[in-house]
């Protein structure tokens, strides 16, 4: 059975690439559009606009799907990102996914 999903990409804040020495990081998320759990939250240092278009674009949107990620990543960025102290990627990157550990339940599921 395929699930039906929507991914969307977010770039972080110029302050934060700063703070990471990175030209571009952006967040990206895939959520499950039948309930509402996080497939998968990744973060990539290339992904450019065109990269971003077209892979967005295969897939249908519906306000409220598109929605409920961005209140995820305002949750993200407020409760995470703009907290942390890290200066590199590999330290981000832990540090990013033991935030989502922290928001897991108790089966090990995220909704957004």
């Amino acid at each position: 059975m395929s699930t039906n999903t929507i991914t969307d990409a977010f770039r972080v804040k110029p302050e934060l690439e700063h703070q990471l020495a990175t030209d571009c990081l952006w967040i990206v998320v895939t959520m499950n559009v039948d309930n509402g759990e996080l497939v998968s939250l990744d973060y990539q240092n290339a992904f450019d606009e065109c990269s971003r278009t077209a892979c967005l674009r295969a897939e249908p949107s519906k306000p409220l799907h598109k929605g409920r990620i961005e209140r995820f990543v305002s949750k993200l960025d407020r409760e995470f990102l703009t907290k942390t102290n890290v200066t590199n990627l590999t330290d981000f990157y832990h540090d990013a996914y033991s935030y989502i550990a922290t928001i897991r339940d108790e089966e090990g599921r995220v909704f957004l």
